[in-house]
């Protein structure tokens, strides 16, 4: 049973805003990294795993259908070759692993002994995704409020409404 809360931490720094500014970009560039309790499970202290995170972070909200009927989830990331793999631990918890190799991904016999992993309930994934995309979309949005009219940003914004939807089901039942 997961008793551990994750943290998923994104790297605002300045080639973040400079995109979001100068460049004008909805699907900026953004280092993550994903910890549980004291063990970071995607990426370190040091090293981040980055992705376009608009369509990143759309695409795993997406994804919570999936996670809630047991299905598993891979997340392919820009810098790579990287993955986050999602997986249904029982009714009630995922198993997070990051795999840097496409045989860990496919067949979790096949996974190195350095691949970090741990164990969560599915419903405090789903609220720190759905924190995540909340805290990355005001980000984008207050420092270029232009780009709040734009496709995948809306999109993400959908994406966020429909994971908050599917959270309260859970909650409920």
């Amino acid at each position: 049973m997961a008793t551990q809360n994750p943290s998923i931490e994104l790297r605002y720094d300045s080639s973040f805003k400079q995109s979001i500014t100068e460049r004008e970009r909805p699907d900026p560039l953004v280092g993550m990294k994903i910890k549980v309790g004291d063990l970071y499970v995607f990426g370190d202290e040091n090293h981040v795993n980055s992705d376009y995170m608009t369509t990143n972070l759309t695409v795993q909200l997406e994804a919570t259908e999936k996670i809630l009927t047991n299905e598993t989830v891979v997340v392919e990331y820009a810098n790579g070759p990287m993955w986050l793999v999602i997986e249904s631990e029982d009714e009630n918890s995922i198993r997070i692993t990051e795999c840097p190799t496409i045989e860990g991904v496919n067949n979790p016999e096949q996974r190195l002994s350095i691949e970090k992993s741990a164990v969560v309930s599915k419903e405090s994934w789903i609220r720190e995704l759905i924190e995540t995309a909340e805290e990355f979309y005001r980000k984008v949005t207050d420092l270029n409020p232009d780009l709040e009219d734009d496709s995948m940003l809306r999109r993400l914004h959908e994406e966020i409404e429909g994971a908050k939807r599917r959270l309260k089901e859970i909650e409920i039942s």
